[in-house]
Order: structure tokens, then sequence, then C-alpha cells
């Protein structure tokens, strides 16, 4: 169901008057005869004033069990929200349940880390437990952060360490997700004045910091390589190098 279309009459705000000068969630109804979901009610996201009807895209599934508990969030096309938004507007509608949300789309931050040590320049890499695969530190997007915020929040979350960002260098890698979500990495160049670290023991199963042939031969996904060789070849140009 996830990135379907469907055309939806808005019905009214979904919020109480206590949240009516809030960003918009709108409760409304599919209109589409020949659909079995003709008149399923759903919830319509945007940060623009609707009164009439629109052509969404189904951006989330808000979940309780299965079957009628199934409740279809959508966003006028070619438009995009993240979970911590939508869960943002969820929130707000009076007697909630709780849900397990799905979404098309997905954005996390974070960056490759490195630090020198007697003329040598090593880079972290954390080994994820739910992926069991090789990394930079990185993590979700949380509402009204940048994107530098979720990234040194991440850091140190998963690693304990305060990291310094470099400015000039943002690379971004864009893949699916199980056939659906679409997933959106955003990843800066960072450095730490320490080797010391300390895991987030429920999302990090082990680290490393790496030597540059040690990351070719340790990570696995064409994405990552990629952004590591563009990080190697910013480092070169910006005569960031080693001090011994």
């Amino acid at each position: 169901m996830l990135g379907k279309n469907f055309k939806v009459v808005i019905d009214g705000s979904a919020y109480s008057e206590k949240f009516r000068f809030y960003a918009p969630l709108y409760n409304a109804h599919i209109i589409d005869p020949l659909n079995r979901s003709h008149n399923k009610k759903v919830y319509v996201i945007s940060n623009k004033q609707l009164d009439t009807s629109i052509t969404g895209t189904v951006i989330a599934i808000a979940n309780k069990g299965m079957g009628p508990r199934e409740q279809l969030i959508l966003a006028p096309q070619d438009t995009i929200y993240y979970s911590p938004e939508i869960r943002s507007r969820l929130s707000r509608i009076r007697n909630q349940d709780t849900y397990k949300l799905s979404c098309l789309y997905e954005k996390s931050c974070g960056a490759v880390i490195f630090h020198d040590c007697d003329g040598e320049r090593y880079f972290l890499l954390v080994k994820n437990k739910n992926g069991l695969h090789w990394g930079f530190p990185k993590g979700h997007i949380e509402v009204g952060e940048t994107e530098e915020q979720t990234a040194l929040r991440e850091i140190k979350e998963e690693t304990d360490l305060d990291v310094t960002i470099l400015d000039g260098f943002r690379k971004t890698s864009i893949y699916r997700l199980f056939g659906k979500t679409k997933k959106k990495v955003v990843i800066f160049i960072a450095k730490s004045e320490t080797q010391k670290v300390k895991v987030q023991n429920s999302e990090i199963e082990t680290f490393k910091w790496a030597t540059k042939e040690d990351v070719y031969n340790i990570l696995r996904y064409r994405n990552d390589l990629r952004i590591f060789e563009s990080a190697l070849r910013w480092l070169k140009k910006t005569n960031n190098t080693p001090q011994k």
C-alpha cells in the first residue's frame, strides 16, 4: 500500500480545537468506486491548507494489529514527510491509539569520523546489531533538527564521542529498503580528538578504528564505499592530512 495514489475528499481537521493553529492534519476519505478502498477513512498530512479534494500518495501506515486497525496517512503527490514529523502530528489527535508506523520515506544523518595519531589516520566503523553490517555512525533525524544536529546527536548516542564536523563536505545516498521504503542517508566528515569510544549497547555490537586500507576491506555496501572514497578525495583536496 505504501506509495499508492488515491483521490481523497477532505472532511476536516483531525485535531481538536486546541491544536487548530498547528501544522495541519486532516480527516479524509478515499473516492474510487472501482477500488475496495472506496470510502475508506484516511489522514492527510500537508503544510498547506486543504479544503476540497486532492490526489495523494500513501506515505505511512499506522497499524495496531491487523485488519481494520490499519490507518493510511497520505500526503499531496511529490511531497516528502519523515517519521518524526508524522508521529508529531498524529500525537495531537484525541484518543489516538498506540501504533506501529511504517513510512515510505526515511532519513538518517551521520559522518565519516577520523582520528589522527602519530602521523597515522584512522576511521571509525561501527557494526550495527540489527543489520549486522559495518558502516559509519548515523541515525534518524528528529523533529526540528538540522542534518548536522542529527549527525552530532547520533554520533554521541552511538559512540559517546564529541566530534567536530568539517565544513564543506556533504554526501547523500538514496536506496530502497525491503522494496518500498525510500531511505536517504546524509554523511558529513567529522574529526575526533580521541579514540575513546563507548558504544550504545542497544544499537551497536562493536566498533573499530580502521586504516584506510582496512576500511576498504571491511565495508561491503557500494554506497558506503563511494562516500568513503569521496571523503578521502575531499580531505586530500583540502590539505587535511595527518600531522606527525
